[in-house]
């Protein structure tokens, strides 16, 4: 049976966040989320204007029409709209947020987002929002996911979202409301990245418990607020089409950091009862792990395929070890209430996936103590995970991981996106001992090359029938990248001229060409996914 695609046409677009596009976010008299301390202690570098997309939205999406794009993504910032300006001394530990009052909501943010929806509409852009991407107000803490009570608090922040931006966008903007929305960006790496690599600014927890205590508090908050999205978009916009709401994740091979917890989305709807939910898991892991021996995907050299081996068994073992914590008792009663509420509609009603290089046999390298771009101060174990895991720039060119995925997700009979995809450079000074340009990669795979190995991709599989509904490149402008800016992601520079000229490489062209080609359907059928010409 095939996937119920929605009528609009096929969104060729660019992906974008606030905290890294936007600017204006832990400088003085700005609003301050949870990476303000380490901010402020030099731990990262500052986030500053970022690409100014807060000022510049409109211009950026003038940009996107000269491209032929028809789609936007991005996200709106928690810290802007519920703000703290004045940083406390030392975050709220996050056992004490019960005694947190959240402060008001700033109207004028809300109404500048409305403007911004209502340009990318006017524009001809279809915007695809995310409402939590990484980031929380400070007046949360760092570790705001660790508490429960985060939930309520993000729920607050959903309804008063949703409630003035809807009435706003219809009556006073006059153009329909976001269909496409996504509740939290990547739960599964987030979770990750603060308490297993250390990668994000944390308190002091760290290890699988508070890993999996966050990420079940987000699936959670998920689940509540595409209930809660969709019952007031039945209030609030009759008229308008029914919202499409999702979480994405970071593609992985590791069964138990990603596609577990979409199978545990559906566990309800295919008939899994409450206390046979882990061992329902293992089973799709068993499965999954020889679809993906099956494939014989190419990975380079065989070395590598052997310790990414080892790595997942030593990943299963750390999976079952965290699904004995009573941590997933709450998460799997609000699963399983929600569907006795409303029976046939699990809480996800399309699949996103950002997918860059998601195999666990390119994570480890040669250490690169010199490299290490994101916090310092770290604490031993996240420094030296830091100095052998791949950087932006090293992540390997493998469409067929891409095709990969989207068959695998297949059978959960719902319209897939792909959220996210994009290669970094490389904007720093060489590495002592490690010559390099100062822009591009030590591979020197250009992004046009690499735009065209994927949409062409994109292309077979829309050609085989697979129920694809979109493609958005991360990112149209180079960006702060989570406490650096030396991975350069755009389409264009913060200047909005094309990136990557320097080195002969124009990648807004060759995308703007490639969706050209695409959107013919007789020159559908003759495009070559790995097609470099």
């Amino acid at each position: 049976m095939s996937a119920p695609l929605p009528s609009s046409p096929f969104l060729w677009g660019v992906a974008t966040s606030s905290d890294q596009h936007e600017g204006g976010i832990n400088g003085e008299s700005e609003p301050q989320n949870n990476w303000a301390w380490a901010e402020r202690d030099g731990k990262v570098e500052t986030i500053g204007p970022a690409a100014r997309f807060w000022e510049k939205a409109e211009g950026d999406f003038a940009l996107c029409k000269d491209l032929g794009l028809n789609a936007f993504r991005l996200s709106l910032s928690w810290p802007r709209i519920q703000p703290l300006k004045e940083l406390p001394e030392t975050p709220v530990p996050f056992r004490k947020l019960g005694k947190v009052t959240p402060p008001p909501f700033d109207t004028a943010a809300l109404d500048r987002y409305a403007e911004i929806l209502a340009s990318a509409r006017k524009n001809g852009l279809e915007p695809v929002v995310t409402l939590h991407h990484f980031t929380h107000p400070a007046w949360l803490g760092e570790d705001a996911w660790l508490n429960r009570r985060t939930v309520d608090f993000y729920l607050a922040y959903v309804e008063t979202v949703v409630r003035h931006l809807l009435p706003v966008l219809i009556d006073r903007h006059q153009v329909a409301p976001p269909r496409y929305l996504i509740t939290i960006n990547e739960p599964n790496m987030l979770s990750v990245c603060h308490y297993l690599f250390g990668l994000f600014p944390s308190g002091p927890s760290w290890g699988l418990h508070p890993a999996y205590s966050a990420l079940a508090h987000m699936l959670e908050a998920h689940i509540k607020a595409r209930r809660l999205i969709k019952r007031l978009y039945a209030e609030l916009a009759p008229r308008a089409a029914a919202p499409l709401v999702t979480f994405n994740n970071y593609c992985t091979d590791l069964f138990w950091t990603d596609q577990a917890w979409v199978h545990l989305m559906f566990a309800p709807s295919r008939g899994v009862p409450k206390n046979e939910i882990f061992p329902h898991l293992w089973k799709e892991a068993r499965a999954f792990d020889r679809s993906f021996s099956e494939a014989r995907l190419p990975i380079q050299p065989p070395l590598r395929n052997f310790i990414g081996q080892g790595l997942k068994k030593f990943h299963h073992f750390l999976a079952w070890a965290g699904s004995i914590h009573s941590v997933w008792e709450p998460l799997i009663e609000t699963l399983y209430d929600d569907a006795a509420a409303f029976p046939g509609d699990p809480p996800i009603d399309y699949l996103a996936i950002d997918y860059y290089d998601p195999f666990i046999a390119h994570f480890l390298r040669t250490p690169h103590w010199a490299d290490d771009v994101s916090l310092q101060h770290r604490r031993p174990h996240e420094h030296l995970l830091n100095s052998i895991t791949s950087k932006w720039w090293d992540w390997h060119l493998l469409p067929e991981g891409l095709a990969f995925y989207v068959k695998t997700l297949r059978p959960f009979n719902l319209p897939i996106m792909i959220a996210e995809n994009g290669m970094a450079t490389r904007q720093a000074p060489p590495i002592e001992g490690h010559p390099q340009p100062k822009v591009g990669r030590r591979d020197n795979l250009l992004r046009s090359d690499y735009i065209r190995r994927h949409v062409g991709m994109v292309n077979q599989l829309r050609r085989e029938g697979h129920p694809l509904i979109g493609y958005l490149h991360w990112s149209l402008v180079d960006n702060y990248e989570w406490g650096t800016y030396a991975p350069r992601f755009g389409l264009f520079n913060a200047e909005r001229t094309p990136a990557g000229v320097e080195y002969d490489d124009n990648a807004a062209s060759t995308y703007a060409e490639m969706i050209a080609i695409s959107r013919l359907p007789s020159n559908l059928a003759k495009i070559p996914p790995t097609s470099l010409s």
